[in-house]
């Protein structure tokens, strides 16, 4: 069955490994020894003769002893192995590369290796001390979560039990781990909860969103402040020719006012010259036969 869960937590001491001279090292895989790997930081391991089972916890419940046909647990060995056993020829299949064999000394992962199969995946990777952390998930659980589980597991793990794995015997700390294990393994058995990248992703994607949706609204706001600025400049020019033409009204009004004033006078100077003429002649006649 393909699906995204996780399914099984694993620690094993990886046997044959030596450390070997840093300055006749060399890069590649020596043909001679099958599994051999460059290591990082210049190093090349000894073959790895067995990878002991130390600590394991199934957190699915669903592989040890239950497995289903060989067609779909392939990877896992079939009906007749358990997933300790499938993992465990997986990783003498192709060991995991190391950052150093330095006993004791820094015991961060090497890189870690992913093996698909058509419906699980297991991802392992070792630390400098020749432990090997490993996780069976679904085919469409994120590679990129399990390394991150692993990681924290060895980090726990080790901070936990020191050099006891060094000496353990097999499958002997599968009790005593099966608190962290349990622990991480339900931290882990969500992505969502532990996919930082996606949220930080989804954090970018909204900050994009509303980054286009300022832009429109300012682009928005641009041509209705461009179309407002265009009224404003015809209201200017008409506020103008209105100021201009109500001066001419006001001036053309004046002298129509001014033209009815002087008719009006003109009207009335006629009037009482009219009236008073008469009285004027007959005054003046009279003067002239008084005298």
């Amino acid at each position: 069955m393909t699906d995204s869960r996780l399914r099984c937590a694993l620690v094993y001491r990886l046997e044959g490994i030596n450390k070997p001279p840093t300055s006749t090292a060399t890069f590649g895989i020596d043909d001679d020894d099958v599994g051999v790997r460059a290591l990082e930081m210049g190093t090349v391991s000894s073959a790895i003769t067995d990878a002991v089972i130390l600590a394991k916890f199934d957190y699915a419940k669903d592989y040890e002893l239950s497995g289903g046909s060989a067609s779909t647990t392939e990877l896992y060995g079939g009906r007749d192995k358990g997933f300790a056993e499938a993992v465990q020829q997986v990783i003498l299949g192709d060991p995991p590369t190391m950052p150093s064999l330095a006993g004791g000394g820094e015991a961060n992962l090497g890189a870690c290796k992913v093996v698909n199969s058509e419906a699980h995946k297991v991802v392992y990777g070792a630390n400098g001390d020749g432990l090997c952390f490993a996780v069976i998930a679904g085919s469409q659980y994120t590679s990129r979560i399990a390394i991150l589980m692993l990681i924290e597991l060895e980090e726990t793990f080790t901070k936990k039990f020191g050099v006891m794995p060094s000496t353990a015997a097999p499958n002997s700390m599968s009790n005593s781990a099966s608190s962290i294990m349990k622990t991480i393994c339900k931290k882990y058995d969500d992505p969502a909860n532990v996919d930082k990248t996606k949220e930080l992703l989804g954090k970018v994607e909204e900050v994009k969103g509303t980054m286009a949706d300022n832009i429109a609204m300012i682009l928005e706001n641009t041509d209705k402040v461009e179309d407002l600025a265009e009224k404003s400049t015809v209201l200017t020019d008409q506020a103008t020719e209105f100021q201009k033409k109500s001066k001419q009204l006001k001036k053309n009004m004046w002298w129509k006012d001014m033209k009815m004033t002087l008719l009006v006078g003109l009207v009335v100077c006629l009037l009482l010259l009219v009236i008073l003429w008469p009285i004027l002649s007959k005054v003046g006649s009279s003067d002239k036969d008084d005298s």
